[in-house]
């Protein structure tokens, strides 16, 4: 429809975007993460077209007791680091209504996901087997080993803030650290 077949209807004009969001991926106590995908034709970071936003209400920011700040040094954090067990930062995006920090989309779900699809191990459930579980800890070590070295401490690390970058079945397992919500900076100083 035109612009002016959709006033006719007396229906709002559908944004213009070049990104659709999709399904929500997470809900934690501050922010939404939604899967967002690039509409056809264009170009997102690094050539992604699939991609995970965290979003907060602006108007909800008050009430939830965070600022613009808050959300910018999450964003400032991830920028930091590049490491393959860390979900990888693309940038904030801002508008009036809402704020979100662009992110790696990880296709797999989270540890959480996980634990819940397998069940405990037992006479009809397989639970997470332990090369698995050996594997999950090692890269979770090299994360978290690598965060320290940059002075930065997750606070939050639990199964839903730890998801998988591949999709259930394709093979090699990768898991990435997410949420640095309540992540700080570690001072140096003695």
């Amino acid at each position: 429809f035109t612009e002016e077949e959709w006033k006719a209807k007396g229906k709002p004009l559908p944004k213009k975007d070049r990104e659709r969001r999709m399904s929500t991926l997470g809900k934690g106590a501050f922010m939404t993460t939604y899967r967002k995908c690039l509409r056809e034709g264009a170009v997102g970071p690094d050539g992604v077209t699939r991609f995970a936003v965290k979003v907060v209400d602006r108007e909800d920011m008050d009430s939830k007791g965070f600022t613009e700040a808050d959300v910018r040094c999450e964003a400032r954090m991830l920028e930091r680091l590049r490491h393959t067990n860390i979900i990888r930062y693309y940038g904030v995006e801002s508008s009036e209504e809402e704020m979100g920090i662009i992110m790696e989309l990880a296709e797999g779900g989270s540890l959480a996901d996980l634990i819940k699809e397998r069940g405990a191990p037992g006479v009809e459930a397989e639970g997470v087997k332990k090369t698995e579980v050996r594997e999950i800890l090692e890269q979770m070590a090299n994360a978290l080993d690598y965060m320290h070295g940059q002075g930065i401490v997750h606070r939050d690390i639990k199964a839903e803030n730890i998801v998988r970058s591949h999709a259930p079945g394709s093979g090699l397992l990768r898991i990435k650290v997410v949420d640095f919500g309540v992540a700080a900076a570690m001072s140096t100083a003695q």
